[in-house]
């Protein structure tokens, strides 16, 4: 409750927008309004110059090395903007309600909802009230798969929704989750606020873990009353994607066409047609996507990695990585480390 009670409290950026939104906008109120917040410049453009607002964002504009996960307060009264960005965004409604525009869709959102949105797709927030509390929780495309997909092979819904921005061509645009201001949701978030304020040593893996149990709770309480947009079919679409992403390490369109009982044709036609790659280029993707994360994330010899990812020899392996990335995995590990 604490926490809360914090969290209604306004910002310094708060009461600015919020005055200038009830602001009788004459030139002397204008004028008098500068020199009140003449020491906020950043802030002060934004709300005379609302068209400054940065309508693409990229990961490395938000997030620091070896970081995962952001959960940030929404500013109430910030000037309506439709923007897209790079990573994915988890919309949680503390307190209050908000207007979400998305595409050519406008969402009421109620407390306890949970809006979960994908990279790339437009969208803008009003939160134009002093009750509304929102939270926005910013998690990296370029390891979600690696840092959370063990944890949500269970999870269809919300995994068929992060896996088909990595390997489908029909991508899930967003997923509305109403949880009727659960408890346990809203503890573990209030917690990744808190765990995000401290930003120690400990803060990425104790914010990851948590996302994961987020997850979790998410699928267990809401399963029932979910709220899917998708121009692809729920679960199935996305099972053989996920399959090969499971099992990598042995995988073969044999074993694709044993486990789900489909000819060895058709397995390699549908992933042809649903990921726009060949089972081999899909294969390949998949295996210098985690081979990128072990780089990273590891101390790892490049042996030890291709021997990890099933590839005859090292050789095998720095030669498909620099072929794919116009990189080695040495110099990438050098640059991205």
């Amino acid at each position: 409750m604490k926490m809360i009670n914090k969290l209604i409290q306004f910002d310094l950026d708060e009461k600015l927008f919020r005055e200038y939104y009830y602001l009788d906008k004459t030139s002397k109120n204008i004028q008098d309004f500068k020199l009140k917040y003449q020491d906020d410049a950043y802030n002060l453009n934004i709300v005379l110059n609302p068209e400054i607002l940065q309508t693409h964002s990229l990961e490395e504009d938000y997030f620091e090395k070896n970081q995962d996960i952001i959960i940030l307060k929404h500013p109430r009264y910030i000037p309506f903007f439709i923007h897209d960005h790079d990573y994915f965004e988890i919309i949680y409604i503390l307190k209050g309600n908000a207007i979400q525009t998305i595409e050519d869709k406008v969402v009421e959102l109620q407390a306890g909802h949970l809006f979960l949105l994908a990279p790339q797709i437009k969208h803008g927030i009003k939160v134009f009230n002093d009750e509304t509390v929102l939270l926005n929780i910013l998690i990296r495309k370029s390891t979600f798969l690696d840092t959370f997909s063990d944890y949500m092979k269970e999870y269809d819904i919300t995994f068929d929704f992060f896996l088909s921005h990595y390997y489908a061509k029909d991508k899930i645009s967003y997923l509305h989750f109403h949880s009727k201001q659960d408890i346990q949701i809203q503890n573990i978030i209030l917690q990744m606020y808190e765990e995000n304020n401290m930003q120690d040593s400990y803060s990425n893996t104790i914010l990851c873990h948590l996302f994961s149990l987020l997850l979790a709770y998410i699928q267990r309480k809401t399963q029932e009353n979910t709220e899917i947009t998708t121009n692809i079919e729920k679960n199935e679409n996305l099972k053989i994607i996920q399959y090969i992403n499971d099992h990598y390490k042995t995988i073969s369109l044999e074993k694709i066409s044993q486990h789900f009982h489909y000819s060895i044709p058709y397995c390699s036609k549908w992933i042809k047609e649903k990921t726009g790659y060949s089972y081999y280029e899909l294969l390949t993707h998949i295996k210098l996507q985690k081979g990128k994360q072990l780089l990273l994330n590891t101390t790892l010899s490049i042996s030890q990695i291709s021997k990890q990812l099933s590839y005859k020899n090292p050789e095998s392996f720095i030669r498909t990585f620099k072929k794919y990335e116009a990189i080695t995995p040495q110099a990438y590990r050098k640059n991205e480390q």
